[in-house]
């Protein structure tokens, strides 16, 4: 049965298991984000010796059922940009 990322063609895509660095380059995550979301218990690490990895069935498990958001800045105000673009307009 293939999943999310049989498809992909990153040759990482195809490991069974991945390094936390690896884990963040294809969950496009950074390691600090990837860090907070193991220690919320959102994605589960597995200890070789002292080296944390992520299983790839974990990952492909986060990334189905993680909605992704976009975060916008504080400022934004779509009506005020708007009004701004048509007082420019004329």
């Amino acid at each position: 049965m293939a999943d999310m990322l049989s498809n992909l063609p990153h040759p990482l895509c195809s490991r069974a298991v991945y390094s936390i660095n690896e884990a963040c380059k294809i969950a496009n995550l950074s390691r600090a984000t990837m860090w907070r979301e193991i220690e919320a218990g959102n994605i589960n690490r597995v200890l070789y010796g002292r080296r944390a990895r992520i299983m790839r069935t974990e990952l492909v498990s986060y990334l189905e059922r993680k909605p992704f958001q976009v975060e916008l800045p504080k400022d934004h105000d779509p009506e005020a940009r708007l009004n701004k673009a048509l007082k420019m307009a004329g």
